[in-house]
């Protein structure tokens, strides 16, 4: 990932499935530094403890004292985080996190089709990172992109800004041209993956768009509650998957509220 140096406070994004994909209009005020790592790029096991290791590795460099996560996917490596560097872990605030297969019933939608191929056929990651390889012209995955999120007013509307759509463009073609190899190990690990249980999880936040098209509103909220006793739960109505580019603003401000 890149660093960016100079706010008094730093942020932590983790991606997947979008390359290099820097969404800084989360961090509008406030100080805010981003320091972006991309997980697709540590596979196998104990990949989530190695890139919880570097992160702190990262920090310890930096100087930094403490760290707000903001985390779109990684939500293995930010969980390690927090567990193995306390000292370091100031809170983190999950976007949409994942929610394992097996409580998992959305099947409907493009995104949702190729969820459910891996949770039923892992041996078809492969094959779908080839795929992803030969549509990745700006114009075929603008054209995904679009119908991937076409049960969500709300993502149709964000990708409706030239700015948000080109981001998101360029950094599905350059996972898929760039990381074909990151894509199938960070899929292959979500298969049977569930969180793992913290202590107390009052430290962190679920941040909702009950418009998001890969999964419904609810569904494996048991599942984090047993991870992350006592945590925050905001669901947003008028927001889908794409909540960290449709409403920057807000959650800008859970982040800053984070203690």
């Amino acid at each position: 990932g890149c660093v960016s140096v100079g706010g008094a406070e730093v942020v932590c994004l983790f991606l997947e499935g979008n390359g290099d994909h820097r969404d800084v209009r989360c961090f509008p005020t406030g100080g805010y530094s981003g320091l972006l790592t991309d997980t697709q790029q540590i596979d196998g096991e104990g990949a989530a403890g190695r890139a919880a290791a570097d992160m702190a590795l990262v920090a310890d460099a930096l100087k930094l004292k403490r760290v707000r996560l903001l985390c779109r996917g990684g939500e293995a490596a930010a969980l390690t985080f927090a567990k193995a560097h306390p000292h370091l872990f100031a809170g983190g605030v999950l976007l949409n996190p994942f929610r394992p297969y097996e409580v998992d019933t959305r099947w409907d939608g493009l995104m949702n089709m190729a969820k459910r191929m891996i949770a039923a056929q892992p041996q078809l990651i492969e094959p779908i990172a080839a795929f992803l390889v030969r549509r990745a012209s700006p114009k075929s995955m603008a054209g995904i992109l679009r119908e991937a999120v076409k049960a969500s007013p709300s993502d149709l509307a964000a990708l409706e800004d030239p700015r948000i759509l080109a981001d998101y463009v360029a950094s599905a073609r350059l996972a898929a041209l760039a990381t074909p190899w990151g894509f199938i190990q960070e899929q292959s690990a979500y298969v049977g993956w569930r969180p793992q249980a913290a202590a107390d999880g009052r430290a962190w936040t679920r941040l909702l768009g009950e418009q998001d098209v890969l999964y419904l509103p609810g569904e494996g909220d048991e599942v984090w509650d047993e991870a992350l006793p006592g945590h925050r739960v905001i669901r947003v109505p008028e927001a889908g998957r794409l909540i960290h580019a449709s409403h920057p603003e807000m959650v800008a401000g859970v982040v800053a509220d984070l203690v």
